[in-house]
């Protein structure tokens, strides 16, 4: 499912970023050991890729954001949850091997700070 807000604005300035990457294959390198760890916010991940808040989840899988929760545990991936989900922080990070947190905030332990 892809999705924008309003005029999809952003899908389109997404790829217009993505189209001045180009990637450079490099042949007969060693490839054998490769790391493709991260530090991010003082935790090691296993790569600078990390899921993304989504909204709606529920719609793809009757557990939503637990569900992914196991998926980023499984892969260890950084998750980071839409403020409004359909699973709580504390529920997600209960299930989750790293700390999680909502796409405003920094990663946590599922605590929430009172506004």
């Amino acid at each position: 499912m892809a999705q924008g807000s309003d005029d999809f604005g952003t899908i389109a300035a997404n790829r217009r970023g993505f189209d001045r990457i180009q990637l450079r294959p490099r042949r007969l390198v060693d490839t054998t050991k490769v790391d493709l760890s991260v530090e991010i916010f003082g935790q090691r991940y296993a790569s600078p890729i990390f899921l993304c808040p989504v909204g709606a989840l529920q719609m793809f899988h009757p557990e939503g954001e637990v569900a992914v929760a196991r998926a980023a545990k499984a892969k260890n991936a950084l998750q980071r949850c839409r403020r409004f989900a359909n699973f709580s922080v504390e529920d997600v990070a209960a299930r989750a091997a790293r700390p999680v947190g909502s796409s405003s905030t920094p990663p946590t332990t599922g605590t929430r700070r009172s506004a």
